[in-house]
């Protein structure tokens, strides 16, 4: 978020100092923020952009390299199917306190976007930010990982209809059906979808990169066992967990960063014929 405020001429320096983050240079590739340092992040970024949308803006604004490790596991993917199994397996890398469920259901793919409930868990008060980010991130990706972009059938909300100019923005965005006011955070599309190839799919690198998301994850869980016993005891409380901990840098450029370098000529050209892809399709 901080890289694109900059490219809006929002001072990130100002944004992440008046939400309580430090942010130091070079930042370790797994550094990691509490949800409540965030939620301040969001509020502060709505009202220095003045945009109540910039959870999706940014979202179609990022690159996947932007996610670090996630980012480079999905573009690494041989299938949509397997993109949106590893998405579900590694979420919460990008965030403790959300959780991306995959069901397929006859004709259909159902993605559910899940709140773990926590102590910390800003998600909980709230989500819309985050949730059109996951969104409109998933939407962006599929419309250029592949050789034909992919749309979702539908996508659905539990934030209430927006006003008439942002629902606008969401349809834009999406075009696909959109359902606010639901039950839950849904993102639809045909099992078919699931089958359709990855242009910039590398197993080698696919199983480097899941080796240390998988690292990541690990240290991620060990953190959490420190706390273990008093999150329960809070747990039972306060009707949730212990607030997400912080995961160190691994402290120099991990090899699966080195190896990532190599994706990045042919991803510009994935990008480049995507956005050509696109524009057909939307316009």
């Amino acid at each position: 978020m901080l890289q694109y405020l900059d490219r809006l001429g929002v001072s990130s320096a100002d944004v992440a100092r008046d939400a309580g983050i430090t942010v130091t240079f070079p930042a370790g590739p797994d550094a990691r923020i509490p949800g409540s340092q965030v939620e301040r992040l969001w509020s502060i970024a709505i009202d220095r952009t003045r945009d109540p949308l910039i959870g999706m803006h940014m979202a179609e604004a990022y690159s996947p390299g932007a996610l670090d490790i996630l980012g480079y596991v999905v573009l690494s993917c041989a299938t949509v199917g397997e993109v949106l199994d590893r998405l579900a397996r590694y979420a919460r890398i990008l965030n403790n306190g959300m959780q991306i469920d995959v069901e397929r259901d006859g004709r259909m793919a159902i993605c559910r976007c899940i709140f773990i409930e926590s102590t910390d868990n800003y998600l909980l008060r709230n989500p819309e930010q985050a949730v059109d980010s996951m969104w409109v991130g998933l939407a962006r990706e599929l419309r250029r990982l592949t050789a034909t972009p992919l749309l979702a059938s539908e996508v659905w909300f539990r934030r209430p209809a927006p006003p008439a100019k942002a629902r606008s923005e969401y349809e834009r965005v999406f075009a696909s059906r959109l359902t606010f006011g639901a039950v839950e955070d849904r993102f639809i599309l045909p099992v078919t979808h699931l089958d359709a190839p990855v242009l910039s799919a590398n197993p080698s690198l696919l199983h480097t990169f899941e080796q240390h998301a998988d690292a990541v994850l690990a240290g991620m869980d060990k953190q959490g066992s420190k706390s273990q016993l008093v999150a329960k005891v809070l747990a039972a409380k306060l009707k949730g967990a212990a607030p997400p901990l912080s995961v160190p840098g691994s402290g120099g450029p991990p090899a699966w960063l080195l190896r990532a370098k190599r994706l990045s000529s042919r991803l510009q050209t994935v990008d480049g014929e995507a956005a050509e892809r696109v524009s057909s399709i939307t316009h």
